[in-house]
């Protein structure tokens, strides 16, 4: 319980409104304690907003880390990328655009959105086939034999401009670079279904107006 003369001298103290003193919020339930906190700090607490252009970036900065990511450990562990990887490291260069492209423009949200989402959507199914033909190669076909598919013939197109980054010298179903029981191609499902999800939420986010959402 408060004591009756400080509770005096607080209620008579947030009353006077005097001496320049912004009015307070008494939390009497605390014994022998006043825990005091200014009125204009809890809405401003209230209307917090993280901007649409900061979300976008750090979408951007995900997807860039991912790529680097992979790239220094293919380099550390001596791993050959193979089609499915070169195309996910494509996705991962065109959500680094949409990302800078969110924190230029971010009044087209939602078409920045979509695209992020397109893209994040396509790079879980290209993880998943890559690690399904890692668990199970008896039952795959792989990559190169046979007639090329279209994600194929886009690798080997890009590979003619950017050999460093799109060559293939290695096999889909080879399951390296294992890490905590999962390999890469696992941990790039993982990071694609992230973003996909952060995508989604950029989508139906509410629009708000105001100086918290600039």
């Amino acid at each position: 319980m408060i004591p009756d003369d400080r509770r005096g001298r607080a209620n008579a103290q947030a009353s006077a409104g005097g001496g320049g003193k912004r009015p307070l919020f008494f939390v009497p339930a605390v014994p022998a304690l006043l825990l005091e906190f200014p009125i204009d700090s809890a809405v401003g607490a209230k209307h917090m907003r993280i901007s649409d252009r900061k979300i976008f970036g750090g979408l951007a900065v995900v997807s860039l880390g991912s790529l680097a990511g992979a790239l220094i450990l293919g380099e550390a562990f001596r791993l050959q990328p193979c089609y499915w990887c070169n195309f996910q490291r494509l996705l991962y260069m065109m959500l680094a655009v949409f990302g800078l492209g969110g924190t230029l423009l971010p009044g087209w949200r939602k078409f920045w959105a979509l695209l992020s989402g397109l893209t994040a959507l396509a790079g879980v199914l290209a993880a998943g086939r890559q690690s399904w033909m890692q668990y199970a190669p008896q039952d795959a076909v792989e990559c190169g034999f046979g007639d090329p598919t279209l994600i194929e013939r886009l690798v080997d197109w890009l590979s003619g401009w950017w050999p460093s980054m799109f060559m293939v010298t290695g096999f889909c179903k080879d399951r390296d670079g294992v890490f905590l029981g999962l390999s890469l191609a696992n941990w790039s499902g993982v990071c694609f279904l992230a973003l996909f999800g952060v995508s989604v939420w950029l989508w139906f986010r509410r629009e708000k107006r105001g100086w918290w959402v600039r």
